[in-house]
């Protein structure tokens, strides 16, 4: 993260430096940015559970 944020680097020029597809860094930046997020905001992300009814199971 501190390469896309600090830096200017792109993320597929981050991801070349340390050795990942663009993919898995593109991941990566979603998920440190979720956990930045959740650190500065102090909230928690709770997925809301599905609920299945009887009759409509696959």
């Amino acid at each position: 993260m501190s390469l896309v944020v600090f830096e200017d680097f792109t993320i597929a020029a981050a991801a070349a430096v340390l050795k990942l597809t663009p993919g898995s860094a593109k991941t990566r930046m979603h998920r440190a940015r979720q956990r930045m997020k959740t650190a500065l905001t102090g909230t928690h992300y709770v997925p809301t559970p599905i609920t299945v009814l009887e009759g409509e199971r696959s």
